[in-house]
């Protein structure tokens, strides 16, 4: 190690013992002295920037989330009472929602007084202090955090003793210590992590947080050196994902292929649509599957007149995949999605078969045509032109997202869903 770099490590080991001992005076003392998880307050003060972001991201509202605090506890706790075999879920619920208000307390939380009052989300306390994962893969909060001075970076740790190097801390299998689980009877209820894992994407080392956590190039000038630390990247804790707009718009691709470039009116043609799950590395839509749901608006318009095309094939499972179609589907899925539209989701049932959008109530999937990591699917269409139609047609075809059902929404009086375009595309047909 030369002089230089030697000089460096020391004043920045000097700087940064003077900066965390006029921290704990100011804010926690015990936090570090007794090992507890630091607050937010307390990682402010070096990394303004990293703080602010994080406070915006879904991990900071994991727990007060509306739809998380309702379903939890107006809807788990209370069959909880009846059923004790419930207490893995709520377990599960809370190490993963509120997981140092776990650590601490070892348990489910029962009420809300329980929570840690500084640490009710996901922390950033809480990710910098995870080590390792136990058992042979990532899934079910089988993390293993230790409080420590030392904080788990993805970076070498050589110009700092505050970091230490832990490999896991860039790679996928972090993310997948939450972002699998397994329910109480043993069903894979939330499978990004393996999603990716049988991906492309694993086999080139793409990671989640190469997506999830976009590194940016930083200088001195932007922020603090604190911030880019020594290897000069800056990691955005926004952690955007499918609650992100940004995240989702042009997430995946649309392209319009029609059997005619120019057509009369009165014939039929095929309309072809390619849906290009290209750019994400998981299935689309992932996470809370049982509650997502996708589909395909496509349209003829001619002068003032809207025309929807025809599916020209559906599938044998209770044509799930077209809206409409499915068993219950108005009592499931109300006005969400006009029928005959093209749908891609995973349908959970419950011990007495009926479909469930409760992952814990969950038993078997019965059906799931969700799109796989950067699968490319052809949906074909029928179009009958109208025998007056005059000048050309517009095909617009949109894809859009929806978070959960209202009926989901109205059962757990939370806000209605609002339906996200995420891709469109457009093509015209001349007519002769």
């Amino acid at each position: 190690m030369n002089l230089y770099k030697k000089r460096l490590i020391a004043w920045n080991n000097l700087t940064l013992t003077i900066v965390t001992i006029v921290a704990c005076f100011l804010i926690n003392v015990e936090s570090v002295a007794g090992l507890e998880y630091l607050t937010e307050l307390d990682c402010q003060i070096c990394h303004p920037k990293i703080v602010a972001e994080h406070a915006t991201s879904m991990h900071e509202h994991s727990f007060t989330d509306p739809v998380f605090q309702s379903q939890y506890f107006t809807e788990l706790l209370p069959k909880l009472t009846k059923n004790p075999e419930l207490t893995k879920e709520a377990e599960n619920c809370t190490a993963c929602h509120s997981p140092v208000s776990y650590l601490k307390a070892r348990k489910y939380i029962s009420s809300k007084e329980e929570v840690v009052a500084y640490a009710s989300g996901v922390t950033c306390d809480f990710c910098h202090t995870v080590r390792q994962f136990e058992g042979e893969q990532p899934g079910t909060h089988n993390y293993v955090s230790i409080p420590s001075y030392q904080k788990s970076s993805p970076y070498p740790s050589e110009y700092s003793e505050h970091y230490k190097f832990v490999t896991i801390q860039s790679k996928s299998e972090f993310c997948g210590m939450c972002h699998d689980s397994v329910n109480h009877n043993g069903l894979e209820v939330k499978a990004t992590y393996t999603e990716w894992k049988n991906s492309k994407y694993s086999k080139e080392g793409v990671q989640c947080q190469d997506c999830h956590m976009t590194a940016l190039e930083g200088s001195s000038t932007e922020m603090d050196s604190a911030e880019i630390g020594h290897h000069g990247k800056y990691a955005t804790h926004k952690f955007p994902g499918a609650h992100s707009n940004t995240q989702l718009k042009e997430s995946l691709s649309l392209s319009i292929e029609p059997s005619e470039e120019t057509a009369s009116a009165g014939d039929e043609i095929t309309v072809q649509v390619l849906v290009d799950n290209g750019k994400t590395g998981h299935k689309f839509p992932t996470g809370s599957s049982d509650l997502r749901l996708v589909w395909i608006d496509i349209n003829a318009h001619i002068g003032d007149k809207i025309i929807p095309l025809l599916i020209s094939a559906k599938s044998t499972a209770a044509a799930y995949d077209v809206s409409g179609e499915g068993m219950k589907e108005q009592e499931l899925l109300g006005d969400d999605i006009p029928p005959g539209r093209r749908l891609y989701r995973a349908i959970f049932v419950d011990g007495a078969g009926h479909q469930t959008f409760s992952s814990y109530d969950a038993v078997k999937i019965i059906y799931d045509n969700r799109l796989n990591a950067s699968e490319a699917r052809k949906e074909t269409y029928r179009l009958k032109i109208p025998v007056d139609a005059k000048g050309s047609v517009s095909i617009i075809a949109t894809l859009n997202y929806l978070s959960y059902p209202s009926s989901f929404a109205k059962q757990l009086k939370v806000e209605m869903p609002k339906a996200v375009t995420v891709a469109s595309a457009k093509k015209t047909v001349t007519l002769h």
